[in-house]
C-alpha cells in the first residue's frame, strides 16, 4: 500500500474536529527557470481559480554558479505568495531529469532546480512529485505515443506539448481560456501542462483536510491490476 504523505502546516484557523475533502486548493507546478506553469485549482468551487507562468530568470546566465540567483528567485516567490502558507494547500510538482542528452543537459538541470527548490522550501511532505510519464500514461488517449519507426525524443516531445494545448484546454472554463490567450507570452503549452497535472492529481490522489490538525492527508489511490487469464493445460 502507498505511503501515507501527511502535510503539517501551521497557520492557525477556526478548526472544528472534522475531515473535508472539498475545502483544499490544489496548485501544481510545471517547473522551469523561464515559462514556470503554475495552476490553481479550488476544490469547494471545482473550478481553476489561477493558471499562469511565472519566469524565475530572464536568461540562462552561465554566470549563475550553481543556480545560487535561480534559486533565490524561486524562493522568495514561495515565500511571498500566499496560497503556499493556507493551511489546507497542497502541491504537486512535475518530477523533473536531467536525461542524457548532453546539448540540454544544462536546460534539464535548472529545470530540476526549480522543482527541488519548491521541495526544500515547502517541505518533502508538503509538496508531491508527479512522474511526467505516469500522468501522460494515465491520460494516454490525449497523449498518444508516436509509432516507432517515426517516435524520437523531440518529436514525441513536441507532439505531447500540442496535445497538453489541446487536453487543457478542455479541463479550464472559457473564461480562463479567453484570460490564458489574452496573456502577452503567448507561450501556454507549460501553463496547460500544470492544468494536466492537476487533473491527474483530481483522478489519481485521495486528498482531505484535517480541520482540528491543521494538516491534509494525501494517498495516492490504489490501482486494481487485471487479472491475467489462467490457461489450463488439458492434460489427457
Amino acid at each position: 500500500m502507498p505511503g501515507l504523505i501527511q502535510l503539517d502546516l501551521t497557520n492557525c484557523s477556526d478548526s472544528d474536529g472534522e475531515e473535508d475533502d472539498n475545502n483544499l486548493t490544489i496548485v501544481c507546478v510545471d517547473p522551469a527557470p523561464v515559462n514556470c506553469g503554475l495552476a490553481v485549482y479550488d476544490m469547494q468551487s471545482k473550478q481553476f481559480i489561477k493558471v499562469t507562468t511565472k519566469s524565475f530568470d530572464s536568461k540562462k546566465e552561465l554566470s549563475d554558479m550553481g543556480n545560487a540567483r535561480l534559486l533565490e528567485n524561486v524562493a522568495s516567490f514561495i515565500k511571498k505568495s500566499p496560497v503556499f502558507r493556507q493551511p489546507n494547500t497542497v502541491v504537486f510538482v512535475e518530477n523533473q531529469s536531467v536525461g542524457s542528452d548532453n546539448n540540454k543537459a544544462f536546460s534539464n538541470s535548472r529545470n530540476l532546480a526549480v522543482q527541488y527548490c519548491f521541495q526544500s522550501i515547502l517541505g518533502a511532505n508538503r509538496c508531491v512529485p508527479v512522474p511526467p510519464a505516469s500522468v501522460k500514461a494515465h491520460f494516454r488517449q490525449h497523449f498518444p505515443l508516436l509509432p516507432r519507426n517515426q517516435r524520437t525524443r523531440s518529436r514525441q516531445y513536441r507532439l505531447d506539448k500540442k496535445n497538453a494545448v489541446a487536453f487543457g484546454s478542455k479541463l479550464v472554463g472559457q473564461a480562463m481560456r479567453d484570460k490564458i490567450a489574452r496573456r502577452k507570452n503567448k507561450k501556454v503549452d507549460d501553463a496547460y501542462d500544470a492544468v494536466v497535472i492537476t487533473q491527474y492529481a483530481l483522478e489519481c490522489f485521495d486528498l482531505q483536510y484535517v480541520n482540528d490538525e491543521q494538516r491534509v492527508v494525501c494517498r495516492k489511490k490504489t490501482v486494481e491490476k487485471k487479472k491475467k487469464r489462467l490457461r489450463r493445460c488439458d492434460m489427457r
